[in-house]
């Protein structure tokens, strides 16, 4: 579709085809269609105009080369699972081996988190840094079997140092970050910004899911001396 699209030239038709269009281009995961849908949606109950939709759908799908999808879970909140396998590494000793990553990396102690051996369960809260505005923030919970970790990453949420304040606790906001989507229905301005904190968010938990299971996986290589 090219020109304007006036409301008398834009029949419901029409719209159904838009609306193909969204959702069929640039299709790359659950997130960004539950995007596109949000706008139908605000569309045909006419919380905005037919113009509207037609004009955001538009530039979503010139703007966006590749949605960073992030796991929800079913109440729509961002849930990272994921489940690493360990061959021959008994329960005990994955459950020390991960005790032992969460001291040396994030300072971690066992009074700075829950942990038992018994149900093989560590929960923890802890951060990332993303750029000098914004710092992520987590609950991780990890569940120990033999040969078997499942790892998952909830309650995510970002820091925010309000622009020219001082770097003091009341200059600092936090915000969930089913606050940042969906991205489709803030001022355009808005929408670099938040996509960048996903995909930083998304990096950060493949990798630090990576990182323990290599940790754990390699763990008497640190030890060859």
């Amino acid at each position: 579709m090219t020109g304007i699209l006036t409301s008398k030239a834009l029949t419901m038709r029409n719209l159904f085809v838009l609306f193909l269009l969204i959702i069929g281009s640039n299709l790359y995961g659950q997130t960004d269609s539950i995007e596109k849908a949000t706008l139908y949606n605000k569309m045909m109950s006419k919380e905005i105009m037919q113009e509207k939709y037609a004009e955001i759908g538009k530039l979503w799908n010139q703007s966006m080369n590749k949605y960073p999808d992030m796991p929800l879970d079913q109440s729509g909140q961002v849930h990272y699972t994921f489940v690493n396998n360990f061959k021959n590494i008994s329960k005990d000793k994955l459950f020390r081996r991960v005790l032992e990553y969460l001291s040396i990396n994030y300072g971690l102690y066992p009074a700075n988190l829950y942990s038992n051996s018994e149900d093989g369960k560590i929960i923890f809260t802890n951060s990332f840094n993303i750029n000098a505005t914004y710092t992520g923030t987590f609950t991780a919970v990890l569940s120990i079997k033999d040969e078997k970790m499942l790892t998952e990453f909830i309650n995510i949420g970002f820091q925010v140092i309000i622009p020219g304040s001082e770097y003091t606790s009341e200059s600092m906001r936090y915000y969930p970050i089913s606050n940042y989507y969906p991205v489709i229905l803030k001022n355009q301005k808005e929408w670099v910004t938040n996509l960048n904190l996903f995909i930083a968010t998304n990096k950060y938990f493949k990798g630090e899911n990576t990182r323990i299971g290599d940790f754990a996986l390699n763990h008497d290589l640190y030890y060859t001396f």
